[in-house]
């Protein structure tokens, strides 16, 4: 699910996203030319202990700190309108996850162009 909302002169792009990420490196949200992704909520669960840490591009800046997940818990980033963070202009949203754990769940974002 999308919109497109045209305000103060730049494009905002809002979606929702399953995340479905193994070992390593998992791109959540392409990049977008001309474009930063903020981070409005996040919401994971993993099969097995493991941390993980969203990044402006894999093995980039770091947009948050390693969060720690359980044997079947979840962490949860609750709607936040200013942002969880925001990625590069230009770069993807990536998950970097420690172990060989399944992670799922659903992400919401906005790409704002200008």
């Amino acid at each position: 699910m999308a919109y497109t909302d045209r305000a103060f002169g730049k494009i905002k792009r809002v979606a929702i996203q399953e995340v479905e990420a193994g070992a390593g490196d998992s791109t959540i949200a392409a990049a977008v030319t001309g474009a930063v992704i903020r981070v409005l909520a996040l919401a994971l669960s993993g099969s097995a202990a493991t941390t993980v840490r969203l990044e402006s591009t894999a093995g980039g800046t770091a947009l948050t700190g390693t969060m720690h997940l359980g044997v079947n818990t979840s962490i949860v980033l609750p709607y936040n309108p200013v942002g969880w963070g925001d990625t590069v202009k230009g770069e993807l949203l990536n998950l970097e996850n420690s172990a060989a754990a399944t992670i799922s769940g659903v992400l919401v974002y906005e790409e704002i162009e200008g």
